[in-house]
């Protein structure tokens, strides 16, 4: 896996309440099934509404090659090989609650998004995801530190049964489900995955911090 990107970003553009980001990137993977190559820019403008919500659009432009696909592979990834060409428009909005963006102990936050998929497939991809995050006064240090923290978080996913295969859903991973692979949980073809149009996972994480400094944690 390799990845390269530059990012420039301006939260308040002109000491407005808009927010601009753009983002040039590259990167290459490479999966039991295809190896991935992928070359795009993400330029997204926002609006903060309030102090907790802000609401954006994003346009991505990507060029996605895929290589290298296994002899043995369904027509569900084969029919995918070659370089495609997408652009993507998405609206979203996000209410943002929480005490930190690293290392959250309270608040949650609510991302809702849609987005229509143009060029070489037309999709859509609508995508929902909160998370909230707890702890108690009863279990920390005096200071304020050493908090334990519940986290719950819910993810829907869905698309459409055009959408190509890297484009779908797959689940595994410390950013998706724990004690699965990354990539290891969805559809399987000839023993390979093929990715969803349609992912509902939920997750409960119970953190405790590990040193004086809380930047070592016990996660489960």
């Amino acid at each position: 896996f390799q990845r390269y990107s530059a990012t420039f970003s301006e939260p308040y553009l002109f000491d407005t309440q808009f927010g601009l980001t753009n983002s040039l990137y590259y990167f290459n993977r490479s999966y039991l099934e295809y190896y991935e190559d992928r070359v795009g820019d993400r330029f997204t403008i926002s609006r903060r509404l309030d102090p907790i919500w802000r609401a954006s659009v994003t346009a991505r432009t990507e060029g996605v090659n895929v290589k290298n696909v296994a002899a043995y592979a369904p027509d569900a990834i084969s029919r995918y090989a070659g370089w495609h060409f997408l652009f993507g428009l998405r609206g979203g909005v996000t209410r943002d609650s929480r005490d930190s963006f690293i290392f959250p102990t309270k608040g949650s936050v609510l991302d809702l998004g849609y987005e229509q998929v143009f060029g070489d497939y037309t999709f859509p991809i609508g995508t929902a995801e909160y998370s909230k995050y707890l702890s108690s006064e009863m279990l920390q240090r005096k200071d304020g530190s050493g908090k334990h923290v519940l986290a719950v978080r819910s993810q829907l996913s869905v698309t459409s049964t055009d959408a190509p295969v890297y484009e779908r859903f797959f689940a595994g991973g410390f950013r998706s489900l724990r004690g699965f692979s990354f990539r290891g949980v969805g559809p399987v073809e000839n023993q390979l995955h093929v990715g969803g149009s349609f992912a509902f996972l939920n997750t409960l994480e119970y953190q405790i911090p590990l040193n004086a400094k809380d930047s070592l944690f016990f996660v489960t």
